[in-house]
């Protein structure tokens, strides 16, 4: 056999098995796109293996194809949680493209480092990766860069970072930058287009914006579908019927929920198996679900699973591995073991203090669920101050007239009222129906429970034909309104 002409067809054959890694992962084909990798990485060491006399240009063809080849597997590791293999192969990554003097290759080993620092919630860390990362790729591709999918790639990636940190503003921004990268240059049924959508819900989600948020995923479902058909991966369609059952559980609606979140659960195991950060996450979404519906052991059941993997997989510092134990402490305070409860809030707010910036959004859910642990038991300064320190964190980030601020100021109301504290709790009363009234229906049953609330001040207060008016109002919703059908999930905080 000609040896310098095998060379030569070594290189296409790497190509072609580069290119069919790549079309199984934006299908999200994740072991299918591994396995190409995997060989195209083998025939690239026994080009190596070949002492020829051979073309510059072979070589530094073949070094750049080997360059990408263990990019482009850390990624597909990223998505597997297995972040030791991810960062070995983009180290070595990283080291060709220093030896070839490639930019824009180095350029994406940082988007790589970065991203696993973020899912590892380094922050400031990711930050600094993708920041550099960003700037070396606007350098070199100059006026270009509205066209290049490197350039949306970081900005995507700078979205989710923003977005972890409650910086929506700027999460926002960078998302929008990227989508219409994404939108101009990819079929609408790519991953990284569909990704770049549910970066964008995330951050709706975020913010309350529920009806946004669906718009987009009733729109990526049938996508989804589509793009699956007759297929066994269904990694968009888990994340996008977990995203809309996370909504439903905010909307009271539990039944539409839970049969969301069950098929979400049942696609992830298919693909990734019982550990996976996914995996954890369903375990925790279905765990609430049935928090609200009462049904607690089942409950207790998920957050103990979710836990267990989030630990064996993330540490005892996540913030993930935080939000199960804010579940477990709600279904320990739900079932008055206080004792019980107040260890796993503790731990929550530890870990989130730690990670997270003091008026970070998770800070406040940890200040809000000590807060109804104190309430619970009847001490109510301490439940005052941590729902003070909760809405300070809320308003600043959502807004004076979020709905999760009126609800704030309805808790509020309820520690006033309970300390005899009448006029206080009425002020706060009325500054809740106040953003209510602007955001829910009239007949929203929210609004009547304030009627109530207030009504049975204007009694303390021997005023009572305006305690009458109230009241009437809020038979008049209560008579009419059937449950669950007409709640809002900016109301409840999970």
């Amino acid at each position: 056999m000609d040896n310098k002409r095998f060379k030569p067809d070594l290189i296409d054959q790497v190509h072609n098995l580069q290119q069919q890694g790549r079309q199984s992962y934006r299908q999200a084909y994740f072991q299918s796109a591994q396995d190409f990798y995997t060989q195209a990485i083998n025939q690239t060491q026994i080009f190596q293996a070949l002492n020829i006399n051979i073309s510059d240009e072979h070589t530094i063809i073949n070094d750049q194809s080997r360059c990408d080849l263990y990019h482009d597997l850390s990624k597909v590791y990223i998505r597997q949680d297995q972040y030791d293999q991810a960062i070995e192969y983009v180290l070595e990554s990283q080291r060709i493209a220093k030896q070839l003097q490639d930019q824009v290759r180095t350029a994406r080993c940082l988007d790589r480092l970065g991203e696993i620092k973020l899912l590892k919630n380094q922050y400031h860390q990711a930050l600094q990766d993708l920041n550099h990362s960003l700037e070396i790729k606007l350098d070199v591709l100059g006026n270009n860069g509205d066209y290049n999918l490197d350039i949306a790639e970081s900005y995507h990636i700078l979205s989710k970072i923003y977005c972890a940190q409650d910086r929506l503003v700027k999460s926002y921004s960078n998302c929008k930058k990227a989508l219409d990268i994404r939108i101009k240059l990819l079929d609408e049924n790519d991953l990284d287009l569909i990704e770049s959508y549910l970066m964008k819900i995330q951050i709706y989600m975020q913010q309350s914006k529920f009806e946004k948020a669906l718009h987009i995923l009733d729109k990526y479902v049938a996508i989804a579908l589509k793009m699956f058909h007759g297929k066994s991966n269904y990694y968009i369609i888990a994340k996008l019927y977990n995203d809309i059952g996370v909504i439903y559980t905010y909307q009271s609606k539990y039944k539409e929920a839970l049969s969301l979140l069950d098929l979400s659960l049942k696609y992830r195991v298919n693909l990734f198996g019982d550990s996976h950060t996914h995996i954890a996450e369903s375990y925790n979404n279905i765990g609430n679900v049935y928090y609200y519906q009462s049904k607690y052991n089942d409950a207790m059941l998920m957050y103990e699973k979710s836990l267990h993997v989030r630990l064996e997989l993330l540490g005892d510092s996540h913030t993930h591995v935080a939000e199960s134990y804010d579940s477990i402490g709600n279904w320990y305070c739900i079932q008055s073991k206080y004792k019980e409860a107040l260890p796993m809030y503790v731990k929550s707010l530890d870990i989130r203090l730690k990670l997270l910036k003091d008026n970070h959004i998770g800070v406040a859910k940890s200040y809000n669920n000590l807060s109804r642990y104190y309430y619970r038991q009847a001490t109510y300064n301490e439940a005052l101050s941590m729902c003070q320190k909760c809405l300070k964190i809320v308003s600043q980030s959502l807004g004076d007239n979020h709905g999760q601020v009126a609800k704030l100021y309805y808790i509020m109301g309820r520690i006033y009222y309970n300390q005899a504290s009448n006029d206080k709790a009425l002020s706060m009363f009325k500054k809740s129906l106040n953003i209510a009234s602007k955001s829910l229906l009239d007949k929203h049953i929210y609004i009547g429970e304030l009627y109530y609330n207030i009504g049975i001040v204007y009694t303390y207060q021997s005023k009572y034909d305006e305690a009458l008016s109230m009241f009437q109002k809020s038979l008049s919703i209560h008579s009419t309104s059937s449950s669950g059908d007409n709640q809002t999930g900016c109301f409840k905080i999970i």
